[in-house]
Formats: C-alpha cells, structure tokens, sequence
C-alpha cells in the first residue's frame, strides 16, 4: 500500500510540473541563448523616402540586384568585414528569422530647409549644421550631419524582420537613420534630405507635407 501511494504522489507531481509555467522560477536570462546568422542578402539603395509619424526616419527604398549583392559580398569580404551577426534569443523575445544588409556607402548627407527658420536659416538654406543623424546600426552613434560624416561611416545597414507582427515596413524603419536636432528650431515637415553615395547616386526626398501642398497646388493650376 505504501508503494502504491508512493507512486501515485509522483505521477501528480510529475504531471504538476509538465502542465504548468515555472518560469517564474527562474531569471529572464536562464532561457537566453545566442543565435548566430551570416548574412544572407545585401539588397541596392533606389531610393529614399521620410517618415515624420511621431519620429522622423530616413528609409531606404531598395532592391535585390543578384550582381550587386554578389559584388557587395565580395568587396566588404575583402575589406575582412565580420558579416556575421549575434542574436539573443528566448522565447520571449524570439530572434529574427534571417538576417539580411542594405549597402549605402554614403558619403555625404545634407539637410535643406523649404520654410524660413531664422536669419541663419532660410528657406533654401542647409540645417545640416543643426541636424545629427542617430544610427542603430552604428552603435547608436550619433553623427553631426555637416561635420561628422565621412566616406566610410555609414555602409552596410542591418535588416531583419523579427518574429511576430511587426510589418516590413516598420522594421525597416527601426533600422534606419532617425533624424534629431542638435540646436536650432528644424521643422521636419518642411525639409528636403539630400544623400551622395560612393556608386555616384544622389537621393532627394522631401517631408511628405511639404509634398502634399506641392502637389494639391500642381492639381489646381496654382504655379
């Protein structure tokens, strides 16, 4: 009798603790194991285009050019460039499913205001003086976008999806350069980016207000 009551005390428990969430018991960090990734894709700036809902991005439009992205592979390949990337992953916090690059090679960005900000600053003039480009790719560095950004500062971005609802298009945007000012009233809904890359490419993009009254006069015959 006291075998069998033994027994049956083990099963109950045995099935307590396959039914039932003990991670309270344990740190975050107990689950947390480290994920590595090569990267799989360099895809070819087209493009840019601002984000200004909330916070003000600058967002690549890109493609996936087989001969860039083999080129690309061998040119950072060469320069010993580690493209492999780390990735802590729990199951809480899942970690991308691939991970891929969006090779920029930017050699200059500038910042042109399209309204009168003060006598320093008037419509036409650059805020790159008064402008920093924040970069998670980099570090979290923040570069002063007149002064600190040189030919090799700004290459390859990361690019992945993570796992769960989050779009494309706003992981892409995460990712990307997060414009912030560093002294001086910038208005961010009247701007126009300029970016120069080492592939000869300079892109143009304007705040989408800016854009919208443009082109709701062009529709109205306002010149």
């Amino acid at each position: 009798m006291k075998k069998v009551v033994i027994s049956f005390i083990l099963v109950i428990t045995s099935l307590v603790i396959t039914s039932c969430d003990l991670s309270f018991l344990f740190p975050d960090s107990f689950f947390v194991r480290e994920v590595k990734y090569n990267i799989n894709t360099i895809y070819k700036v087209t493009g840019i285009h601002l984000s200004t809902d909330g916070l003000n991005y600058i967002v690549p439009d890109y493609v996936l050019d087989d001969k860039f992205n083999e080129d690309s592979h061998n040119y950072y390949s060469g320069l010993d460039t580690l493209l492999v990337g780390v990735f802590k992953q729990s199951d809480a916090h899942p970690a991308p499913e691939q991970w891929s690059a969006i090779d920029w090679r930017i050699t200059k960005i500038d910042a042109i205001t399209l309204v009168d900000l003060d006598e320093k600053h008037p419509a036409g003039s650059s805020v790159g003086d008064i402008l920093e480009i924040h970069s998670k790719f980099k570090n979290n560095s923040n570069f002063r976008m007149i002064n600190d950004i040189k030919p090799g500062d700004i290459m390859l971005q990361d690019y992945f999806e993570y796992v769960g609802n989050e779009t494309s298009a706003e992981s892409l945007k995460k990712q990307s350069f997060e414009l912030c000012r560093a002294g001086g009233p910038v208005d961010f809904n009247n701007i126009e980016i300029h970016i120069y890359t080492a592939f000869g490419d300079h892109f143009i993009a304007r705040s989408e207000t800016k854009e919208q009254e443009e082109n709701e006069k062009e529709n109205n015959g306002i010149i």
